[in-house]
């Protein structure tokens, strides 16, 4: 075994494997109980039976890399939602058939919360990679309890999160505002950690207009919407259809506006379209919103399918749209939220540091707080991209200051904005490049970002690995710190550990030459910094032939 800081990101095979105990007919509870039992059992629910969904084994060396992401269910159970809790099942399941079901997604992992006033969430959840065993919990939920309209929402969707992937997508049904609102800041910032998308789908609302915190948490992901679906099974079905492309491909966002009622001819943005954009999709919401898309020669679009147009909920999509400067109009007799959106194999990853780095593994998703960081840029087509100029720093929508960016690897696509003092409020970056025919493009961050207090380390990595014997393997993590980290590896129990030091960020390897089945056990990563100590365990479990058994 060779332990290393730097390595050449192999392919991690991982898996995530929780138990499932079935509650009784009014919910679901998931146990944490002894760690073998658990394996055996979620193998044995996956192996039997014809289950017409992709969880099985071949997922878990998918499930390593760290596009694998969640999707997950927060349904409110409680009384007031009795009249449509059945709907509500029937919305979920074909939610779920559908999306594990769609060539190439990206699932690993399927998450229920129910909400209730009476029950607490945190005994109250399912975690799993089967399909039928999800269903069957939304299937046995009971809808009783309450009895005022606010309920306790908000904690479902902090446990959804903190059980998902990085990157995942929640649904929440309720029809009712979040009396928890005292968790909006820690949801919040989950949701920025994890770049997690929220749909706020409700069958109802306790005032006149969806709750202000549910719009603030949506606008938090940038893809993100709260949609009245009102016992529709259409808009259900259509939020699906736009949804199958981001769960199978690459999904960017081009722009994204929220503002106050519109007046008058409405609000209008532009919208840069690149060349061989194969689908554009613009999603809005809000009281009474109406959406007009013009091409860049001015001109109505004729190849547009509208995907859903409820009163307060519009997706409209366009086949291959022109390339150029696109125009926007939206009204809405409320806050309003606008998303254009498309597939794209050309995406531009960045992160922050306080030293100068070329390598985009070693940057932090946060800015530390009052102290001047760099922005590094990586572009992943950088045939096609010729120049990055200029990234936009956006507050509330608005540009707060507009930073010039230089190569620094044209060949390998990495660029890097100059030092600066990042907001102490959550912001968004808008970066603004150039295409080798003269086109200009733009990608928004997912999520909105927030400057980090200089704090512990954290350190990002899988819980729980799967690999084969007799291959090469990179047990990969990062590190993510503001300051000076030490980092030391080992096996549990062995005597051998490596010990490296970092200036900020890294990524750090544990590798070896030839996996062999006696290599399974626990590893640990111990990070220290100035601010404090983190440790974290991470399980190999070793499977192949039987020549690798114990040489």
């Amino acid at each position: 075994v060779r332990m290393r800081a730097s390595a050449e990101l192999g392919i991690i095979l991982a898996l995530s494997l929780q138990s499932i105990c079935p509650g009784s007919t009014s919910d679901v509870t998931l146990h944490r109980e002894v760690e073998d039992k658990l394996h055996i059992h979620v193998w044995k629910s996956e192996d039997s039976g014809n289950i017409n969904n992709r969880y099985r084994r071949s997922m878990d060396e998918f499930c390593s890399i760290d596009k694998g992401i969640s999707v997950g269910l927060v349904i409110d159970t409680t009384g007031s939602m009795a009249g449509e809790i059945n709907e509500v099942k029937i919305y979920a399941k074909n939610l779920l058939n559908e999306l594990t079901n769609a060539p190439r997604n990206r699932i690993c992992d399927l998450v229920f919360v129910p909400t209730n006033d009476e029950t607490p969430t945190h005994e109250n959840y399912v975690q799993t990679r089967n399909l039928e065993t999800l269903i069957k919990a939304v299937e046995n939920i009971v809808a009783n309890g309450g009895g005022d309209c606010p309920e306790k929402t908000l904690v479902g969707v902090e446990k959804a999160i903190d059980l998902s992937y990085k990157g995942s997508f929640i649904f929440v049904f309720t029809d009712a505002d979040p009396k928890d609102y005292y968790l909006y800041e820690t949801v919040k910032k989950k949701i920025e950690d994890k770049k997690i998308t929220i749909y706020f789908l409700l069958t109802g609302v306790c005032g006149s207009e969806p709750a202000e915190s549910f719009f603030k948490l949506s606008t938090t992901s940038t893809m993100g919407q709260v949609a009245r679906i009102d016992k529709n099974p259409s808009v259900i079905r259509n939020i699906t259809q736009a949804l199958k492309d981001q769960f199978q491909k690459n999904t960017v966002v081009f722009t994204s506006k929220t503002g106050p009622p519109t007046t008058g001819d409405g609000e209008k943005y532009k919208v840069h379209v690149p060349p061989n954009t194969p689908e554009m999709t613009v999603t809005g919401s809000g009281s009474g919103v109406q959406v007009e898309l013009k091409d860049p020669d001015g001109s109505s679009v004729k190849n547009i399918s509208k995907l859903t147009a409820t009163e307060n909920f519009k997706i409209l999509t366009v086949l291959d749209p022109a390339p150029g400067k696109w125009t926007v109009t939206i009204k809405s007799n409320s806050m309003f939220k606008l998303v254009a959106s498309a597939v794209s194999d050309i995406d531009i990853d960045f992160g922050f540091s306080t030293v100068p780095t070329d390598d985009i593994m070693s940057v932090a998703r946060s800015p530390g707080e009052d102290v001047e960081s760099y922005l590094l840029l990586n572009v992943s087509d950088p045939k096609t991209v010729f120049n990055i100029s200029v990234v936009d720093i956006l507050v509330d929508g608005s540009t707060v200051e507009s930073l010039p960016v230089e190569a620094v690897n044209v060949h390998n696509g990495v660029f890097r904005a100059e030092r600066y003092k990042y907001p102490n409020k959550s912001f968004r970056i808008r970066i603004n490049a150039f295409t080798h025919d003269g086109y200009q493009l733009t990608r928004e961050s997912l999520t909105t970002i927030q400057s980090q207090e200089p704090g512990p380390p954290a350190i990002e990595c899988k819980e729980k690995m799967l690999a084969s014997a007799g291959v090469a393997f990179n047990m990969t993590c990062t590190v993510e710190s503001h300051t000076e980290v030490e980092v030391k590896m080992y096996k549990e129990g062995s005597t051998h550990t490596h010990t490296d030091r970092h200036p900020v960020t890294a990524r750090v390897s544990i590798s070896f030459l030839v996996l062999r089945k006696k290599d399974s056990g626990y590893y640990i990563i111990e990070a220290t910094n100035k601010a404090g100590k983190v440790t974290k365990k991470i399980q190999l479990m070793v499977i192949g032939k039987n020549n690798f058994e114990s040489s």
